[in-house]
């Protein structure tokens, strides 16, 4: 193996595949995951089952986009990947997935905002739709670049969300938050009308910062 690659990047991402898939946030076929330490970019491979990865499955690549380990071709979507850690500091990890409730949302073309769950705007404030990008090209995520400056989770309109960290346990966290978050608002919203907070609460609320 070479020197370069680290084990615990590998492990990582297997075993936050297993939990995405195993929660039905991704599949064989849809949704991936990256983590980018030390110059290198480790991605899930295309068209496998996140809950069954294994290490050699793993692809990795070098700054200049050459695969150096993994006996399968990264992502259709590695070129998503590499672009968005070039946004901004911080940025360990990557995960993409076509989630069903934000994946709703994000075909509408629909963001996601809340004055009444405390929760959804504590951790996101809103959740913005970048325009549409074709699925596998560069296109994908430049219409994200200024939102995930300002954000951790951005929705792709009529494709899927990304989320981005510090690890990939961070940024699935957040697919996770976001999904449920999305779920109960939809639900909500079904049901009535969701009563507002009291401003100055929706203000002090907003105000917190979370961490990368």
């Amino acid at each position: 193996m070479d020197k370069r690659i680290d084990p615990a990047a590998i492990n990582e991402i297997i075993e936050s595949g297993r939990r995405m898939e195993e929660k039905g946030m991704m599949n064989s076929f849809e949704g991936n995951i990256s983590v980018r330490k030390n110059g290198l970019i480790y991605i899930t491979p295309t068209n496998k089952s996140k809950a069954l990865l294994t290490p050699n499955q793993i692809a990795v690549l070098d700054g200049d986009g050459n695969q150096i380990a993994g006996d399968f071709k990264p992502s259709s979507e590695f070129l998503m990947h590499s672009g968005v850690y070039e946004i901004r500091e911080g940025i360990g990890a990557v995960a993409h997935c076509h989630s069903p409730y934000l994946t709703a949302y994000a075909i509408c073309q629909k963001e996601l905002t809340s004055d009444c769950y405390p929760e959804f705007m504590m951790h996101f404030k809103e959740i913005k739709v970048a325009p549409y990008g074709a699925p596998g090209t560069k296109d994908i995520y430049e219409g994200a670049k200024e939102i995930l400056k300002n954000h951790y989770v951005v929705l792709l309109a009529n494709h899927g969300v990304l989320a981005i960290g510090s690890t990939a346990l961070m940024a699935c966290n957040r697919l996770e938050a976001a999904e449920a978050a999305a779920k109960i608002m939809s639900i909500a919203r079904s049901i009535g009308t969701p009563a507002a907070l009291p401003e100055a609460e929706i203000a002090r609320i907003r105000g917190i910062v979370v961490p990368m």
